[in-house]
């Protein structure tokens, strides 16, 4: 898995993690949205351990 800059990753990602964050969304409806960002060496999981907190 290539490395994840933040230039690769679209601001409607980042929009959807602030709504998961705020608690605007629920995790699933997060998961759910967050997939149709995951193309080619960006997967779901690959989104989700740039987005989250350690």
């Amino acid at each position: 898995m290539s490395d994840i800059k933040k230039e690769d990753i679209k601001q409607e990602v980042f929009d959807l993690y602030d709504d998961y964050a705020h608690n605007r969304i629920d995790r699933r409806s997060f998961v759910q949205k967050l997939s149709t960002y995951a193309v080619g060496s960006l997967t779901v999981a690959s989104l989700m351990s740039f987005l989250m907190p350690d």
